[in-house]
């Protein structure tokens, strides 16, 4: 992944920032710096980079997430607030303003160019109004993705990272240095999970426990099934079986006994049912003599009624003869009913119709007038309607003059032409951006070469110099030591010789004192002061040969690296040539014109001008089409209008149409009615007997039609009852001469039957005269009834022989019962039912006994079966149990802790591995490594014999060193297989030395030699801006703004 260019609008403190990592000059240099006092916004182009590709910030990994208010105005609490989230990132719009947003232009792992968007404004872009969401998209030649998950995926899909591992490969934010150096080990588990996606082992190693768990769980249930299962020994076994085989014998003996008791018992039921229809029998003679006493009572009783019934008909008859004249009157009632109030309806309908007909006439008049305002109406839109027609002619017309195929034809060609001359003038850029860094290179190599050049022949001067100053200095400690043993000598010699008093030899005056050590080691002062001078020289003479000798190496390395870049930049620049060839050509230009540049520049400011033109004639177009669709619109308004103004003209001339139709219809109808009463009247004349009626019926013709219909119901009625009476009593004498004749059979039959009558037996009781009976018989069926005395002559004669016959063959079957039942073997009737009881219950018992031990017979030999395939299955599942228990052991836990110590035990090794790597570039004292069996980092201090020291031991510097490389070494292990092309530096460099410092960015230089990847540091350590000639410089322009610019101070 390579960046290309950022582009920053009120983002944070950044007002406007635009930064073009693939051009000269933070393309040419493998360091840049992003430089800037304290809050001016250094970090803010980090968050800048992540918020286009992730819509998450670095800054955010180690907070809490808490909610704040984002109050855009000086209102009260409760208005015009909205609550955000700390860890929100639409918090970076920079305050005051309405809307902000990232792009940034890259290149993928897949070679395409994509284009991320992050923007984010606030409601109507005002700077008081409520934050929007978040608007993130990104693209990439004809395709462009807007949802975030989309977005997301496709990013972390072409660089090849997720957000965490973006941030370690390619970010390493402040404080993220020295955090993992310092963790506890849970920190440290923490990290290398989020890194390196360990957390499957833990989940592994917490499967493998529940798992042995579980298996173990179910190999204990299984063992407790199979030690559930029961089984009986043989010896219980065998005496089951003949407990059974007794059972077995007994049960049929009872079962014997049984039967022969219960069938003394049946014979002894069979009695008593005879017996009782003994009696039954007796029963039932009596009840057939009832019956002929019913007989006689009855016969009397219809002689009585019919005697009633003859006498009131005679008074009805009487009756009826009085009201003779009228009986014509009284049979056509219905229909003099029907008349009378059909020619009433009439007189209604009559009254009814001519009002509605005149309202009909008055609401006409009305409608007519609000017709002609109708007419009026549409005549009106009728004129607008072609008015605008013709205006819309017109526009169509001038459309169709106006060419919009062509021009859009036209706008096409152009834009296709500029695109090409865009890619064609970028392929060119990039192809003169390589040749600058090719001779670039090309000159830093010379430059190097001669520098090289130059420290040889210092270096040829220095060591002469100093072996001169070496030989000075030999020569010194030579003279110096010589002196310096004859002034001890001599000194010796003095004081053994001489005294104070004596005469001294050589001058010959008196010594008063001897010479002290300090006065001798003042006489050879000077010969040391001159041995000192030699070894300054001869120091100075060293260092200035040894700088001379590192610059040499210096020089010489980048030789070797600038020859390396050439190379690097002519393949490069070879690349670049041939895309810009192929760009070029498309638009039939010469990449390799010395006026390429002005020509591309002019022919793309006339395509742009020609897209220009064709768009601003497509717009005209545009807006003419916008105002005809609007005509088209109106016209087809009022022709909506024009339509249902003439439907609703059409519809009210229709009900005006039609209301006057009703109106000749209600006359019409009016007319027929008051024919069909004179009609209906005068019929009804012709049956009615009553003078005056139509003065009756006039006044009042509901109570003259009552009393009409209630004197022809009652004439009707009593005719009906006269014809019933008649009827009635015919029916009765029939039923008399039956009763009388069933009597005289039934008393031929049983003679004795008569006497007991007449004594009196079962007469009907004392007081039931011929009244009662004549209630009684008035709601007596007749024919039900007649048809049931008939029934009972025919049957009874049939049933006496019956009941004889049966009665004598009843008394056999009693002896007979009697004599079987009075067999040796039986006793009585409770003794026998007591031995079947007894005999009963026995044998339920018995089989309920053996049912019961064959069934446990039957439940034993289940169990065995049972028993062996539990077994067999026990004996699997402990095997299983066994198989994941020595894995939980050693690497199962209950949180998978155990395993993911394992996995991350190994990664850290790996880890440290590379870390140590940059390490021995940066110093060769500290080796890292790790305590066995735990994540702690220990030093060992290489200068003390490999000593372990911890790592709260190392000093400011030390620290830094031993966490960059911790750092770089997690970039370098999350980011194996991906390349990402520019690594960001979060961090500052103050704990350094000039030598440290030094050595730092010599190994940072390499990470591009070797890999090809750049770095930049955020840093406001002054001796970094000396050291790196390429700044992105942020300055404060106000307490809310900050300014971004690119500086080169090559």
């Amino acid at each position: 992944m390579e960046l290309e260019i950022l582009e920053i609008h009120n983002i944070a403190s950044i007002e406007d920032a635009f930064l073009d990592f693939s051009s000269a000059p933070l393309a040419d240099e493998p360091l840049f710096l992003i430089c800037g006092e304290t809050g001016a916004g250094k970090s803010t182009i980090l968050d800048a980079v992540c918020l286009a590709l992730y819509n998450e910030t670095p800054r955010f990994f180690s907070s809490e997430a808490e909610k704040i208010e984002d109050r855009v105005t000086a209102g009260p609490p409760d208005k015009d607030v909205q609550v955000i989230r700390t860890d929100d990132p639409r918090q970076f719009l920079r305050r005051g303003t309405g809307e902000g947003h990232v792009r940034l232009v890259f290149t993928g792992s897949d070679g395409t160019r994509y284009i991320a968007l992050w923007s984010v404004s606030r409601a109507r872009a005002r700077s008081s109004g409520r934050l929007k969401q978040v608007e993130w998209s990104l693209s990439w030649e004809d395709n462009v993705l807007t949802l975030q998950k989309d977005v997301r995926q496709r990013v972390e899909q072409v660089t090849g990272l997720n957000f965490n591992q973006f941030c370690r490969t390619t970010m390493l934010a402040q404080g993220e240095f020295s955090r993992f150096l310092k963790s506890t080990e849970a920190e440290k588990a923490d990290i290398l999970e989020k890194l390196t996606r360990t957390d499957i082992y833990s989940r592994i190693g917490a499967r493998i426990y529940s798992t042995a768990k579980e298996k173990k769980e179910a190999f204990q249930i299984q063992k407790a099934r199979t030690e559930g299962i029961v089984l009986m020994d043989k010896e219980e076994k065998a005496a089951i079986e003949e407990t059974v085989s007794r059972m077995d014998s007994e049960l049929k003996t009872v079962r014997e006994e049984y039967t022969r008791y219960s069938t003394q018992l049946e014979r002894f039921r069979k009695k008593e049912e005879l017996e009782e229809r003994l009696r039954d029998f007796s029963g039932s003679r009596l009840a057939k003599y009832s019956e002929f006493a019913s007989l006689k009572e009855s016969s009397a009783l219809f002689r009585d009624s019919i005697a009633i019934m003859r006498h009131d008909a005679a008074s009805l008859e009487e009756k009826l003869s009085s009201e003779a004249a009228d009986e014509r009157m009284y049979m056509s009632c219905q229909a003099i009913i029907q008349d009378l109030q059909g020619a009433l309806e009439a007189r209604k309908e009559i009254s009814s119709n001519l009002s509605a007909a005149e309202a009909l006439r008055k609401d006409i008049d009305v409608r007519n007038l609000g017709l002609g305002e109708m007419q009026k109406s549409r005549d009106t839109i009728l004129a607008e309607k072609d008015s605008v027609r013709k205006k819309l002619d017109g526009i169509r017309e001038s459309i169709s003059r106006m060419d919009k195929q062509g021009r859009t034809e036209e706008k096409a060609r152009a834009e296709k032409e500029r695109d090409s001359l865009l890619e064609a003038a970028y392929a060119v850029k990039a192809m003169m951006d390589t040749a600058g860094t090719l001779g670039n290179a090309r000159k830093r190599l010379e430059e190097s070469t001669e520098e090289a050049g130059r420290h040889k022949e210092g270096i040829s001067s220095a060591e002469k110099r100093y072996g001169v100053a070496m030989q000075a200095y030999t020569d010194a400690c030579r003279i110096y030591d010589s002196m310096k043993d004859s002034v001890e000598n001599w000194a010796r010699v003095a004081r053994s010789r001489l005294h104070p008093g004596d005469i001294c030899p050589l001058c010959g005056s008196r010594i008063v004192t001897l010479v002290t050590d300090r006065e001798f080691e003042t006489m050879l002062a000077p010969v040391r002061e001159d041995m000192e001078r030699k070894l300054a020289d001869k120091d100075s003479a060293q260092k200035a040969l040894s700088g001379l000798q590192a610059s040499l190496d210096a020089s010489e390395r980048a030789v070797s690296d600038w020859k390396d870049a050439v190379s690097s930049a002519e393949r490069e620049y070879s690349k670049r040539q041939k895309e810009a060839e192929e760009k070029c050509s498309v638009c039939s230009l010469d990449a390799g014109s010395p006026e390429i540049v002005p020509e591309i520049k002019s022919r793309f400011e006339a395509a742009r001008e020609a897209v220009r033109l064709a768009g601003e004639a497509l717009s005209l177009i545009t807006e003419s089409e916008a105002e005809a669709s609007s005509l088209q619109e109106l016209a087809d308004n009022m022709q909506e209008r024009l339509s249902s103004a003439e439907d609703e003209i059409k519809k009210a001339s229709e009900v005006v149409s039609g209301m006057e139709a009703e109106v000749k219809r209600l006359t019409a109808v009016s007319d027929s009615c008051r024919k069909n009463e004179d009609r209906l009247l005068s019929h009804a004349g012709t049956m009615i007997s009553t003078e005056g009626w139509k003065d009756s019926f006039g006044s009042a013709p509901e109570p003259f039609m009552s009393a009409l219909k209630e004197k022809a119901e009652a004439y009707v009625r009593d005719k009906d009852r006269l014809s019933s009476l008649i009827s009635e009593t015919g029916k009765r004498s029939e039923i008399l001469k039956s009763i009388e004749s069933l009597a005289s059979m039934t008393a031929s039959i049983y003679p004795d039957w008569e006497n007991l009558y007449a004594q009196g037996i079962c007469r009907v009781p004392a007081g039931q005269d011929g009244d009662s009976f004549r209630d009684i018989s008035s709601g007596w069926e007749l024919q039900s009834s007649w048809s049931a005395l008939l029934a009972d002559v025919q049957a009874l004669s049939s049933q006496i022989s019956s009941a004889e016959k049966e009665l004598s063959e009843t008394v056999s079957a009693i002896r007979e019962a009697s004599d079987g039942s009075g067999s040796e073997d039986c006793g009585d009737r409770q003794a026998v039912e007591a031995a079947v009881s007894r005999y009963g219950e026995l044998a339920d018992m018995l089989n309920r006994e053996i049912g019961a031990r064959t069934q446990q017979l039957r439940q034993d030999s289940e169990n065995a079966a049972m028993a062996e395939k539990e077994k067999e299955k026990e004996e699997s599942m402990k095997a299983e149990f066994l198989r994941w228990s020595s894995l939980a052991d050693v690497f199962g836990d209950l949180n998978g802790v155990k395993f993911k110590k394992i996995a991350q035990g190994f990664v850290l090794n790996e880890l440290l591995e590379g870390a140590n790597r940059y390490l021995a570039c940066l110093s060769d004292r500290y080796r890292l490594d790790s305590q066995p069996g735990s994540l702690s980092i220990i030093v060992h201090d290489m200068y003390q014999g490999g000593t372990e020291r911890s790592v709260s031991t190392l000093s400011g510097g030390e620290t830094f060193l031993v966490s960059l490389s911790l750092a770089l070494g997690l970039s370098s292990l999350d980011g194996r297989g991906m390349h990402v092309g520019t690594l960001f530096i979060d961090e500052g460099f103050g704990t350094l030395s000039d030598d440290y410092l030094n050595v730092v960015m010599n190994t940072l230089e390499t990470l591009h030699q070797s890999g090809g990847r750049k770095v930049g540091i955020i840093s406001h350590v002054e001796a970094l801006r000396e050291r790196i000639p390429v700044q992105i410089c942020v300055s404060r322009q106000g307490p809310s703004s900050s300014k971004v610019e690119v500086v080169s101070m090559r």
